[in-house]
């Protein structure tokens, strides 16, 4: 006798809480409120009769059960992926060179990637980069995606990844700004000048808010309030233009440390739970063109590694 099949909106819900590791980034995703992920999930469960996710403090993981379901739903979507993408090559024939589609993060887009993409297309001028600069994250087959960058911990299932870079967050700002009235000397001194805030890290669970930093300071505060904007790019920039301080990622800020538009006020840093992977679908097809851009991205990556700015400190500014 055949197991039922449970409905495919309870699937979805499941591979992207899955994937995400998160009820609320998964709603997101799909458009709809965390309650109905948690409900259909709790449905499928309730279906299944197995408990698919250990329900933990502060995250969530998957159950042994979980994670059969997860690889075998991810093998599924992927094999309806690489049909999409074959019937999409034989709809439009590629022209002229090679094209390769990189989903991104805009935070990484604009302050990491793109100063630096002029250099591969000097080294490879016959091969095409598009560049989807978006939150929602890619699912390598009907979309086109070739390649993505994402900042996570790395398990994605049904999915090959591998690490770029590590980070660590700590706060910036324009000059001008931590010298206005009494430079901070310790973190507390933040409290009396305006916080910048990123509503994507705000909500992705990744552990990097003001007060996540406060914390590991050692001290405790309730919400801040202060100008937020909806991605980490925006939300750099307006620290560089005087708008207040701003919790950044290292790698997002590190060029505007080096050429001075930025500064460190003080230099306690915080580890970031969630680092930079390089994400594609293992049946992804291979591709002189995906090789070069792999090449490429590693040793740039290296590169940016071995000459990470030292902090750009204030005077006095030691904490």
């Amino acid at each position: 006798m055949k197991t039922r099949r449970p409905p495919l909106a309870d699937l979805h819900a499941f591979e992207a809480a899955a994937r995400h590791l998160s009820f609320t980034r998964a709603a997101a995703e799909l458009g709809v409120t965390q309650g109905a992920v948690s409900q259909r999930i709790r449905r499928l469960e309730d279906t299944l009769g197995r408990s698919l996710f250990e329900r933990l403090t502060r995250a969530l993981a998957l159950t042994a059960d979980g994670k059969i379901l997860a690889a075998a739903i991810g093998d599924g979507l992927g094999r309806i992926d690489d049909g999409l993408a074959a019937i999409d090559r034989q709809r439009t024939p590629p022209r002229g060179g090679a094209t390769l589609t990189l989903s991104v993060a805009p935070g990484f887009a604009g302050r990491w990637l793109l100063p630096r993409l002029g250099r591969f297309r000097e080294r490879h001028p016959d091969i095409e980069v598009r560049i989807e600069a978006e939150d929602r994250l890619a699912n390598f087959g009907g979309d086109g995606v070739d390649l993505a960058i994402r900042c996570g911990l790395g398990a994605y299932p049904g999915l090959s990844s591998e690490l770029l870079t590590p980070d660590s967050v700590f706060p910036v700002c324009n000059a001008s700004v931590a010298e206005r009235g009494l430079p901070p000397t310790q973190p507390e001194d933040l409290l009396g000048h305006v916080l910048l805030h990123d509503t994507r890290t705000e909500q992705d669970g990744g552990g990097c808010t003001w007060q996540d930093w406060f914390r590991s300071a050692g001290l405790r505060v309730q919400r801040l309030d202060g100008p937020r904007f909806s991605n980490a790019h925006l939300a750099i920039e307006a620290a560089v233009n005087g708008l207040g301080i701003v919790l950044a990622r290292a790698t997002l800020a590190n060029d505007d440390l080096v050429e001075g538009r930025l500064v460190r006020p003080l230099r306690h840093a915080m580890p970031a739970p969630f680092s930079y992977y390089l994400v594609h679908s293992p049946k992804a097809s291979a591709g002189a063109h995906l090789d070069a851009f792999v090449e490429w991205l590693r040793t740039e990556v290296a590169a940016f590694r071995s000459a990470l700015c030292t902090p750009s400190l204030l005077s006095g500014a030691a904490h």
